[in-house]
């Protein structure tokens, strides 16, 4: 099941019609899908077909083009900025919009998925997702899954870009990540930073992101050194999360001298 399977869930229990672009499948139908796509804004965009999960990074440090496209334009704690929308666009319609262009704006994000590396696991032998796997086979079935819920739901053609996988036509070879990503999948299963190695005073990296952004003055280092978490869609999961682990998700974007310089200033106030 996926997310988008509860609205006609409802609307079917109810005894309601559901709208002809609406997707998703009831759960009571009996219904099921080969695949189911899962993922996070700007990081990996991910499959599962029960037996294997394919985590899809982006091809490049770069992570671009990533956009965001919205008709409300406000993160969870605020409006986007003027800086934000100073480049404003209006994309195209997408197949579920009714027709109704959407902004489109820079998209950013402070989970560097690049620097853990495209990642296959089979559930079968490695349930806990412990031990990522190098099968060409297995990830050219499975990216092919990808592309084909990704065109099924629209998905722009700068998220395929993104990816490194093809707008139009199959998956081949050319196209699979796993191998060629292996040594960042290897570096990012290293020891993380211990707090322990860390200054600490009344704040800390110990602390829940929610406290830091409630404290007036601990917020704004946090703007300094990790844009984009202070307002994040994510705040709703990571709120209770202490910033080193956030640090261990966000990856290559919290480097140990950036945990450090935030770790120092914390530890003054």
């Amino acid at each position: 099941m996926q997310t988008i399977d509860l609205a006609p869930t409802l609307l079917e229990y109810f005894g309601l019609d559901r709208p002809a672009d609406m997707q998703g499948i009831p759960l009571n139908s009996g219904t099921t899908r080969r695949a189911g796509l899962f993922g996070i804004h700007g990081g990996h965009v991910n499959v599962t077909d029960g037996r294997y999960v394919y985590m899809r990074a982006p091809a490049s440090a770069a992570n671009e083009p990533l956009h965001e496209h919205t008709l409300m334009p406000t993160h969870m704690r605020g409006r986007f900025s003027p800086a934000e929308l100073a480049n404003i666009e209006l994309a195209e319609p997408f197949a579920f919009t009714k027709g109704v262009r959407t902004i489109r704006v820079a998209g950013r994000t402070f989970v560097d998925a690049h620097h853990f590396g495209t990642l296959l696991f089979d559930l079968e032998t490695d349930p806990e997702q412990r031990a990522p796997l190098v099968d060409d086979a297995a990830e050219l079935r499975m990216a092919g899954l990808l592309v084909e819920l990704m065109r099924a739901g629209d998905a722009p053609a700068g998220q395929f870009e993104r990816l490194g996988l093809p707008v139009t036509g199959a998956v081949t070879e050319e196209h699979l990540l796993v191998r060629a990503q292996l040594d960042r999948a290897e570096r990012s299963a290293q020891p993380l930073p211990r707090p322990e190695d860390y200054p600490e005073g009344r704040l800390s990296l110990r602390t829940p992101v929610k406290a830091l952004i409630a404290d007036p003055v601990a917020v704004e280092v946090l703007r300094r050194h990790v844009p984009g978490i202070v307002d994040s869609e994510l705040l709703q999961m990571l709120g209770a999360t202490p910033l080193i682990d956030v640090a261990a998700m966000a990856g290559g974007l919290l480097p140990p001298p950036r945990l450090r310089a935030i770790a120092e200033e914390l530890a003054e106030l």
